[in-house]
């Protein structure tokens, strides 16, 4: 474990997937609760928001790998969080006015770009550590 956070490009990695992994868990949440606050009356929201955020798995799965693999790790993994950041003032600007059918849209395009930084990742990490020390 010490040979793992000695590597800097691995310690970055793991901060960085840190990161992304908090923000998309408590946006989620936040915007779960939203739901449930503000339309209590329509508890089918909560559960389409909950659709938006898997669905795009099924949308994405089959070219995520390829895209990984095709272009430049780095720049896949940076870009799908800096472009989920842009989504996300997007979808606040998009609360603020109450506008839920663009929320939904935004959710579902925020989740399928996520998917875009697992591959990039578990390709990052192996060039830059020991097999060894994959497990």
């Amino acid at each position: 474990m010490k040979a793992l956070l000695r590597n800097a490009t691995f310690r970055k990695l793991f901060i960085a997937a840190f990161a992304s992994q908090l923000g998309t868990v408590v946006g989620n949440m936040a915007f779960a609760y939203y739901l449930v606050d503000r339309y209590s009356e329509r508890p089918s929201l909560a559960a389409t928001a909950e659709l938006m955020y898997s669905l795009p798995a099924l949308a994405v799965f089959w070219i995520v790998g390829v895209i990984a693999d095709l272009f430049d790790r780095k720049l896949i993994a940076a870009y799908s969080d800096w472009i989920r950041a842009g989504l996300t003032v997007l979808l606040l600007l998009f609360v603020h006015y109450d506008w839920i059918p663009a929320c939904l849209t935004v959710l579902f395009l925020r989740s399928a770009i996520s998917r875009f930084f697992g591959p990039a990742e578990m390709g990052l990490l192996q060039g830059s550590i020991d097999s060894k020390l994959y497990v």
